[in-house]
């Protein structure tokens, strides 16, 4: 007669309600830990994120500012430029004008000049004169002096008013007066003006 008789020793049946428990509490374990990461990771980039727009508004605010000192520059400049165009040109215009003066004077010293040289060609003897008053812009000479005779002025106003000096002039007698010296010698007095061109005096 066999007897099977087993030499392992009966295994013992793990609990299944512990082994659920303990593989539960690790997964939440894990959760918790894996949320605590992401919670972490999260709030990295959001420091980063942070920090990242504090500097570009503070880069923003620093390009603000410098747009205003470019702007401010260049408003400057742009009103320098105008200070200097309308210097230039009220410094073209007094130059313009000293041109203007300068030519006159010129001009002025010429025609002085043409008719002191007239008055000394055509000055006959036994005239004289005693006031000489020239006013070149207006073209005026005025004149006063003496004469011998009195038929020597219209002598003399008939030689000044062919004279080329006194081309664009014409003399006209303003008064003529007897008048006699200390030695009781009697002479005439007269005065002359150039008031009319030419042209008006001898229509």
């Amino acid at each position: 007669m066999y007897q099977t008789i087993n030499l392992l020793p009966k295994l013992q049946e793990l609990p299944k309600q512990k082994f659920s428990v303990d593989v539960m509490f690790l997964g939440l374990v894990g959760f918790l830990l894996a949320l605590t990461l992401l919670s972490g990771i999260l709030f990295w980039i959001s420091s980063a994120n942070k920090k990242t727009i504090t500097k570009l508004q503070a880069v923003k605010q620093e390009m603000s500012k410098q747009l205003v000192t470019v702007k401010a520059e260049l408003n400057k400049y742009v009103a320098d430029e105008k200070t200097q165009i309308d210097s230039n040109s009220q410094l073209e215009m007094v130059e313009q004008m000293l041109a203007v003066v300068q030519a006159q004077q010129n001009a002025s010293a010429a025609l002085m000049s043409q008719y002191l040289k007239g008055l000394a060609e055509n000055t006959p003897a036994g005239v004289w004169l005693e006031s000489i008053n020239i006013m070149p812009i207006q073209k005026r000479i005025d004149l006063k002096g003496m004469a011998i005779r009195s038929s020597m002025i219209p002598v003399f106003i008939k030689e000044l008013n062919n004279s080329p000096s006194f081309s664009e002039e014409v003399f006209n007698t303003l008064h003529v007066a007897k008048t006699t010296d200390k030695q009781k010698r009697t002479f005439v007095s007269f005065e002359l003006s150039t008031n009319k061109t030419q042209t008006e005096g001898r229509k």
